[in-house]
């Protein structure tokens, strides 16, 4: 009657050796990376430039331990429901953190694939960064009333002058690329004139 149990104990067996496996690369990722303050550390980001050598070198550990929590996630989520209910509960609890690790290895992946580009490794690159001022409440939360840009590029960042959006230039929107109803409604409150 409880074979199949006997089964679910020697694949939570064989699932809790790969999650062992697992932990080595993200271990190493994670020294590489300087982890242990729960972000990124001194040496991935100092004075101002993200070391894209240190996310190249992480990249392939991080994913080598998502392949192996793959595989481990795959024994746990192919097992029927045990009879026994404290085998139950550890197949639950199992499947849980071994999807939860699963998770988070995958973003960390996402993370190591795109902060390259964002940090511009393949080319300069700009952002526009508004700031909200919640004394004005808007739907998004707030007016945005300052600004500034932030360049990339080669992993070196640069945030400029933070200034108020007055000192943006801001030609006068015509009223032939918005709608009527949008014109006649806050046009005269000078939605096509100012900025924000």
């Amino acid at each position: 009657v409880i074979g199949d149990d006997t089964d679910a104990v020697a694949s939570l067996v064989a699932a809790a050796r790969l999650v062992a496996a697992a932990g080595d690369p993200a271990l190493r990722a994670a020294g590489l990376l300087d982890l242990s303050d729960g972000g990124l550390g001194a040496d991935v980001y100092r004075r101002g430039r993200v070391n894209l050598d240190l996310l190249a070198e992480a990249e392939p550990l991080i994913q080598e331990a998502h392949a192996i929590l793959d595989e481990a996630a795959g024994l746990v989520e192919e097992l029927g429901e045990p009879l026994l209910p404290p085998l139950a509960s550890a197949l639950s609890t199992a499947t849980d953190r071994v999807t939860e690790a699963e998770s988070s290895a995958e973003n960390a992946m996402a993370l190591l694939r795109v902060l390259p580009r964002l940090t511009g490794a393949d080319g300069p690159r700009a952002y526009l960064l508004a700031f909200q001022a919640l004394g004005e409440a808007r739907a998004t939360g707030g007016v945005a009333g300052l600004y500034g840009v932030l360049k990339a590029e080669d992993g070196r960042m640069e945030l400029g002058a933070i200034d108020p959006y007055s000192r943006l230039v801001f030609d006068r929107v015509s009223p032939d690329i918005v709608p009527t109803w949008y014109e006649k409604t806050y046009g005269r409150q000078g939605a096509l004139d100012q900025w924000p």
